[in-house]
């Protein structure tokens, strides 16, 4: 009996800690403001975390895939790339799978939006 009890002591505190995790998916293009078209090795940082980054291949997109802990309303992205205006921005974990990101070259004159 005392060995069933500590099995379902151990089990409870494992749904417990691991029920706290949130996983993401999420497809991410970023495109030129002033084109419209893909930007390729833009550097894209999770959760202010600068360990935590990818890089967008030649169409601008990466697929992100990443568990995260206990905050599982939000999560926020910094996207970077030489001549571009860097942009973070937090999200919505439970909304569409796709997200699309503009970014505005330094010398341009428009207008940074929210989304």
């Amino acid at each position: 009996m005392r060995v069933l009890k500590t099995i379902l002591s151990g089990l409870l505190f494992i749904v417990c800690f691991v029920s706290c995790d949130c996983i993401i998916e999420k497809n991410v293009k970023v495109i030129d403001s002033e084109t419209k078209l893909p930007i390729g090795e833009v550097k894209v940082i999770v959760d202010s975390d600068e360990d935590q980054y990818f890089y967008t291949d030649s169409l601008g997109q990466y697929f992100l895939s990443r568990i995260i802990g206990c905050s599982c309303k939000c999560a926020t992205l910094s996207f970077e790339k030489e001549g571009y205006n860097k942009i973070t921005q937090e999200f919505n974990t439970s909304s569409s799978d796709n997200i699309t990101i503009m970014l505005y070259p330094v010398n341009s004159k428009g207008n940074i939006k929210p989304f």
